[in-house]
């Protein structure tokens, strides 16, 4: 039998890469087919981001299974964006350095009533899953991912977000030594991290707390992260 040590801290997910789906993660690296273009132009991530995340990474064995937008089609996140209480923009933000979920127990399924109205009962009564497809331009603050398995449901707490239309609720990760966490460092231009991020199912592992973080590893004249993320709805 194979045996995998792991030391108990932030660890390069490439390492290991062929086992992280077998070990029970909730995210992977994914390769896409992409033009070279401005990373940052609509027409760059309208026609060529938009369509590789969405139908080429949330496919079940029977084929793509529908889903939904969450939110604006795409969110920038840089180190100079605009100041996270700007409402008018929600498509730049900067990067989060606090480790977080995307959706509650609660929020998700209020996350699909508010954006589809009239579909939400019918939708609700399948299989729920939320999707983060992020493209991470830049490294020197790469995404670390929290093992479900090392994180228990204690160790989460409500973070209520207040905006004029519509509020949100997130998760936030209280920090605890047993935490094990990963990261893909050098990410080329084709490859995306992919994360569900919640689950309707409840013996399932549910959500994934991630963050940026300061990389000791990079070097001194690496530039600060910059990344392109789409969320998507899927329903099994």
């Amino acid at each position: 039998m194979l045996q995998v040590y792991l030391d108990p801290c932030t660890i390069n997910s490439r390492k290991v890469l062929a086992g992280l789906d077998l070990m029970g993660t909730k995210f992977e690296l994914k390769h896409i087919d992409y033009f070279t273009g401005e990373h940052k132009s609509p027409e760059y991530l309208k026609i060529l981001l938009v369509e590789n995340f969405r139908p080429d990474l949330i496919k079940n064995p029977n084929g793509t299974v529908p889903s939904a937008s969450d939110g604006p089609d795409f969110n920038i996140k840089e180190p100079n964006a605009k100041p996270l209480t700007d409402q008018n923009d929600t498509t730049k933000q900067a990067p989060v350095m606090l480790a977080h979920c995307d959706y509650t127990a609660e929020s998700g399924p209020i996350r699909v009533r508010q954006l589809l109205w009239d579909e939400a009962g019918d939708l609700l009564s399948r299989r729920v899953a939320c999707f983060n497809s992020i493209h991470l331009a830049l490294s020197k603050r790469p995404l670390a991912m929290r093992d479900v398995t090392s994180a228990p449901a204690d160790d989460l707490f409500n973070l209520h977000l207040r905006y004029c239309d519509p509020n949100g609720e997130n998760y936030v990760m209280r920090y605890s030594p047993t935490h094990q966490c990963w990261y893909f460092p050098n990410m080329e231009a084709d490859q995306v991290i992919l994360l569900k991020t919640y689950e309707s199912r409840s013996d399932v592992a549910r959500f994934i707390g991630y963050t940026a973080f300061e990389n000791p590893m990079s070097p001194p004249d690496a530039k600060i992260h910059e990344s392109v993320e789409i969320r998507t709805i899927a329903f099994l």
